[in-house]
């Protein structure tokens, strides 16, 4: 089912960054829900090709995941045709060596020596996320340095973007989520680096003042 909030969030965004995919293959994930549109924005950003790995989850089966990205593209009348549709399981097995960028996506992951030698020289992959994030057994970094292949995380706070606005938010709903009432209570806030300040300060600039704050290590 299409969500016209993830299309219209897609739209914005591509003009914002002024995305432009042109000629480009990109290898992504069929996923659900809101990931149903990593792929549809790479298509409405005028991709060449976009090819997209899943398998079934905890979070919908492949099969429903792809008819989905299908009609998200029928109704936004992307051609279809530029679709390609691959099971984790036998991504190994296609030829890989036409992508320009490939996305470090859930489905994707991990991206092993065995996909990476079948990537060109020329090829990006994007972590989807910042480098201080960077987990060893997601991508396999030393097989990407003996390809030359770059490996590029995401500048969250980057005013286009800006996603560490989200954190006091998170905190906020989770107390919600609990049954807490969040204003008036006394909070313990446990966290570090970028994220736990972002939500430290939010949080403050909301006017939260009864809440003491633990840094971890």
């Amino acid at each position: 089912m299409i969500n016209n909030y993830h299309v219209n969030i897609a739209k914005v965004l591509i003009k914002k960054l002024k995305l432009d995919l042109k000629n480009l293959e990109v290898l992504t994930e069929c996923a659900s829900k809101g990931y149903a549109y990593t792929p549809i924005i790479a298509a409405l950003a005028g991709a060449k090709s976009v090819t997209t790995v899943g398998s079934d989850s905890s979070y919908g089966l492949f099969t429903d995941n792809v008819k989905n990205i299908l009609q998200i593209a029928k109704n936004l009348s992307i051609d279809n045709s530029i679709f390609k549709f691959i099971e984790k399981k036998n991504l190994i097995e296609n030829d890989l060596s036409s992508f320009d960028i490939i996305t470090n996506s859930g489905q994707l992951r991990p991206i092993n020596s065995l996909i990476i030698k079948k990537l060109k020289k020329t090829a990006v992959i994007t972590l989807m996320w910042e480098t201080w994030e960077f987990r060893e057994e997601d991508i396999d970094l030393v097989a990407c340095q003996k390809k030359g292949i770059p490996v590029i995380g995401t500048n969250e706070n980057f005013p286009q973007i800006s996603m560490y606005g989200y954190n006091p938010l998170i905190v906020i709903k989770l107390l919600f989520d609990l049954g807490l009432e969040a204003y008036n209570n006394d909070i313990l806030l446990f966290g570090g680096g970028k994220s736990g300040l972002a939500a430290y300060k939010g949080l403050k600039k909301l006017g939260f003042r009864n809440f003491m704050v633990h840094k971890r290590g």
